[in-house]
């Protein structure tokens, strides 16, 4: 393990990285790792992961939950809905984690305790897919409900667990999930992209609802809560202005309702019968529905872009510094990944703004 594998398991360069280095430094000399050996088919599988990473989780163990095993998923409540296609599975349990927040530590630590505790079940073994304290290794391991504990090195405390498995910091996450599992299945190689395909039987109704010409509209996530993910603004507006200029497609914005005022000065310029809004209006999978029947998708290291991996149509990725691409990058085909800073993006987003433009539609 190189000196900064712990912040390619998630964690700053900063106090907080530098602290669970040092509980790492004395914990592997102190405790002895216990030898692993799983018995009984209850499997406890923690992931504290936000909207995005949940996604990515379950692409990787979808055909995982349907397999013998007893699964309980302990999830954050709000994110919830993410698996509510497959709720009633017999073998699946769910614990909903409400209220987390993984900055706040001691809280966040008591909270997983507790609800886990409370569940009164006893599992051969715990899986946890994080890379920093919310994998929960700290509190599965005092409320002693698991035989085995399995999860990266890089939890701040990977010296409680039985396995730990190897952090790959040139690796994908959704191999680092694959690693993980293969502790318990050593075959284990699936990643199923067409988990979320029963919500496009809503497209149609959808996008008559919105007044939509299928494959004449551009699906834009623009912004996030995150503003250093967003489309920079200047850029923003050249892609609004080439294809107000140059095609007659409409431009459908995506997001939350909290989204909305980020884009509100890129588009107030321009026909409201052109540029349409709906945050806050419309549920996370009828983004996904809208998607199918779109000309092209414009968008940002997002949950939406997640969400889309299955879906062929064409697909700009605005990147930016804050994650490697090896590790992040959306799942799939017929992605073009722009670089902001680089001097040639002006000039390949325009390229591909182009491509979209069938002689038709050209203005």
């Amino acid at each position: 393990m190189t000196t900064d594998s712990l912040n390619s398991g998630y964690l700053s360069h900063g106090v907080l990285a530098k602290c669970y280095r040092i509980i790492d430094f004395f914990g592997n000399r102190l405790f002895k790792q216990k030898s692993l050996y799983i018995k009984g088919n209850k499997l406890l599988f923690i992931n504290l992961g936000f909207i995005g990473d949940l996604i990515l989780f379950r692409y990787v163990i979808e055909n995982f939950l349907h397999t013998n095993y007893q699964i309980t998923l302990v999830i954050q409540h709000k994110y919830s809905f993410v698996f509510d296609n497959i709720r009633s599975q017999p073998n699946l349990k769910f614990i909903y984690i409400k209220n987390y927040h993984e900055k706040k530590i001691l809280r966040g630590f008591i909270n997983l305790y507790s609800n886990i505790k409370r569940s009164k079940d006893r599992y051969s073994a715990s899986l946890h897919f994080r890379g920093y304290l919310g994998t929960g290794v700290l509190s599965t391991y005092l409320a002693r409900v698991s035989d085995n504990l399995i999860g990266y090195g890089t939890s701040g405390f990977g010296f409680l667990l039985n396995k730990q498995v190897l952090w790959q910091e040139h690796a994908h996450e959704t191999q680092h999930i694959l690693d993980v599992l293969r502790v318990i299945d050593i075959h284990y190689t699936t990643i199923n992209l067409n988990i979320f395909r029963p919500y496009l039987a809503n497209t149609p109704q959808l996008v008559n609802a919105l007044a939509l010409t299928p494959h004449n509209y551009i699906l834009i996530h623009a912004v996030s809560q995150n503003r250093q993910k967003n489309i920079p603004p200047q850029l923003l507006s050249l892609i609004i202005a080439w294809l107000m200029n140059n095609t007659t497609y409409q431009l459908v914005f995506v997001g939350s309702y909290d989204e909305l005022a980020l884009v509100t000065s890129h588009i107030q310029h321009y026909s409201p019968a052109r540029i349409i809004t709906t945050h806050g209006e419309i549920d996370f999978f009828a983004i996904y529905s809208l998607a199918n029947l779109a000309a092209g998708f414009i968008g940002i290291d997002s949950s939406v872009a997640h969400l889309l991996s299955d879906l062929p149509l064409p697909k700009l990725l605005i990147w930016h510094k804050l994650n490697t691409q090896v590790q992040w990058l959306p799942l799939g085909d017929n992605w073009q990944v722009i670089q902001p800073w680089q001097s040639n993006h002006t000039e390949e987003t325009t390229q591909w703004l182009a491509s979209l433009v069938p002689n038709t539609f050209t203005s």
